[in-house]
């Protein structure tokens, strides 16, 4: 698979994210239009919106917020079809390269509601 990974610029990135989120969390048309909204305001703030993509497509994203010396992980989802495929893992791998190249000083993954009060510092 010839996957490329980007940060997100532009509103048809975010329309492209949002998407990918609503089909794996099953959330209706109308939720995408909310979240590329919501992760428009995360863009102005500087907040980090990944995405994958292949020649289909984005068929992964990562939000990840960032703090003053720490990136944090908000939300990440893989179209179903490309699961298990190494997409998460790039996304991973590449939220790291990013906060390296950008200055910060850990990254803080919480990968499950679960877990989220529990973020750990890789």
């Amino acid at each position: 698979m010839d996957l490329q990974l980007r940060v997100a610029a532009s509103q048809s990135d975010l329309s492209a994210a949002a998407k990918v989120l609503d089909d794996v969390f099953g959330m209706s048309p109308p939720a995408t239009m909310l979240r590329v909204g919501f992760m428009f305001d995360l863009l102005r703030s500087e907040q980090l919106v990944l995405l994958a993509s292949d020649a289909t497509g984005v068929i992964g994203t990562a939000v990840r917020l960032r703090g003053k010396t720490h990136v944090e992980g908000a939300m990440l989802a893989v179209l179903p079809a490309h699961q298990g495929a190494g997409v998460g893992r790039a996304l991973f791998h590449g939220t790291t390269d990013w906060a390296t190249d950008n200055g910060y000083d850990e990254v803080r993954w919480c990968v499950s509601p679960q877990t989220s009060a529990q973020c750990r510092p890789s």
